[in-house]
């Protein structure tokens, strides 16, 4: 009898548990049922969302491409305007362009009746751009030397990219296997750095070696540009500059040319219209070598004075 009882509770026990059990598993399947179809019209709307985003990711890049156009089609206008027209009508040209601008990010032109390009640009009139270009057919001895020249930009803390053969990146891709290009805090300090590489080079592969030193910005027909954009123009024109270096010279303008100084005697005008300076290697060793000498006379006529002295 109790073992019937038992079976009996076992039995509707069990028959409960199972449909209980049955019951949770369709609400189950149920709300995965829900949140699949949830899932998928999130990711439909994602996907619409993306599309959209990408259409109007294109329209702006036609917008900007636009602004670019009538921006530079602007600068030159007002450089053909600034050439032609007398100076107190140059004045009326740029309000003219100042009261209809073409559209713009808000406060740049506040920041342009600020004149905050040109407070920029006097701060950084004495950083320079340098680029040097290794001319030597031997690509071992190139390679050596230009090595002892970076060993030496590393010493002085002076950034520097080095161009590369094959390189993917945008910046070294615009460099030939020949050419390095610096920063310099001071064009000073690329003459400097320039007068402790020619001992190094030596005579024969310092004639195969010429450079292009740029300092200051201009900001007279692009104001609207940022900083890296100047020092990118500089960089443009340096290469432009190059291909007119003499061999086993430096190249500078007019900029670099004041910061350098007036007392060094290396350094000639080599191009009156572009108002370009050349900084002769040659020159600068034959100096460094009569300095030399002129020391060691001077030492034995004091070590002669002293013996004399003795004696």
């Amino acid at each position: 009898m109790w073992l019937g009882a038992i079976a009996v509770i076992v039995a509707v026990s069990y028959a409960v548990i199972k449909f209980l059990s049955g019951v949770h598993w369709r609400r189950l399947r149920e709300r995965q049922v829900r949140l699949q179809s949830e899932l998928n019209k999130n990711r439909q709307r994602l996907l619409a969302l993306d599309g959209t985003l990408h259409v109007e990711r294109g329209r702006r890049g036609a917008i900007d491409q636009k602004l670019d156009v009538g921006r530079r089609f602007k600068d030159e206008l007002f450089h053909r305007l600034r050439l032609e027209l007398p100076g107190p009508l140059v004045a009326e040209a740029r309000n003219c362009i100042n009261h209809n601008p073409l559209p713009q990010p808000r406060g740049v032109r506040m920041f342009h009746e600020l004149k905050i390009a040109d407070k920029i640009a006097k701060t950084l009139q004495s950083m320079a751009v340098g680029l040097f270009e290794f001319s030597i057919p031997d690509a071992s001895v190139r390679s050596s030397l230009m090595d002892t020249f970076t060993e030496m930009l590393d010493a002085t803390e002076v950034s520097y990219i080095r161009g590369q053969p094959g390189d993917d990146e945008a910046s070294a891709s615009l460099l030939e296997e020949s050419s390095i290009v610096c920063a310099f805090d001071r064009a000073s300090s690329c003459v400097e750095l320039t007068r402790a590489f020619i001992p190094k080079a030596g005579g024969d592969l310092m004639g195969q070696v010429r450079a292009v030193l740029l300092a200051g910005v201009n900001t007279t027909q692009h104001a609207d540009d940022d900083v890296s954009r100047l020092f990118a123009r500089a960089l443009d024109h340096a290469l432009e500059f190059i291909g007119h270096a003499p061999q086993g010279s430096l190249l500078m303008n007019a900029a670099a040319r004041e910061d350098v100084g007036d007392t060094d005697n290396a350094v000639e005008l080599f191009d009156k219209a572009e108002q370009l300076y050349v900084f002769s290697w040659q020159t600068a060793a034959v100096e460094e070598s009569a300095g030399e000498e002129d020391s060691g006379d001077g030492d034995n006529e004091e070590a002669l004075g002293s013996r004399d002295g003795v004696t």
